[in-house]
């Protein structure tokens, strides 16, 4: 009796039951993905850089050697900087020409992409260089951006806490 039940419950399940298909074609699945067709407006920029809502402090220097030539310092509320010196002393002439745009990061680290000419005339043979680059910087930490024969571009940033 418990045989009859069981196999009339088996075939009750298989008539209510679809046919799961056969095993042996393949099934294609295709997920619904919905299209968004039409056209993206264009969004004007903003007439000028925003500020980051705080100063950064950036510094970068010429050296040869151990000694500093030149030395830049720029406080910096909105992403682009550019700053020029030039320096005549008894021993020669130096210039230096930095320009760029900052973009912050996370973990107190910047983005800094730079446009550099430096040139030394001494005594000696005169020295020059132009680079183009970027670099991310660490809060605190100086970088070398660029090694030409002695001279070097180094730079470090920090954040300008106003007293």
């Amino acid at each position: 009796m418990k045989a009859l039940t069981a196999i009339l419950a088996c075939l009750f399940l298989a008539t209510i039951c679809p046919p799961a298909g056969t095993q042996e074609e393949p099934a294609v699945v295709q997920p619904r993905v919905h299209v968004h067709t039409g056209v993206v407006e264009a969004v004007e920029p903003a007439p000028g850089p925003e500020s980051f809502g705080t100063t950064l402090l950036l510094r970068f220097w010429i050296a040869k050697g151990d000694t500093e030539l030149l030395a830049i310092e720029l406080r910096c509320a909105a992403p682009e900087f550019r700053a020029m010196l030039t320096r005549t002393t008894e021993e020669g002439a130096n210039s230096f020409h930095v320009e760029g745009v900052v973009q912050l990061l996370r973990d107190r680290e910047v983005l800094i992409l730079f446009d550099a000419a430096v040139t030394a005339k001494g005594k000696g043979p005169d020295e020059s260089f132009q680079a183009k680059g970027s670099v991310i910087l660490r809060e605190g930490v100086q970088k070398a951006l660029v090694t030409a024969g002695e001279l070097s571009l180094n730079a470090r940033f920090s954040f300008d806490v106003e007293k």
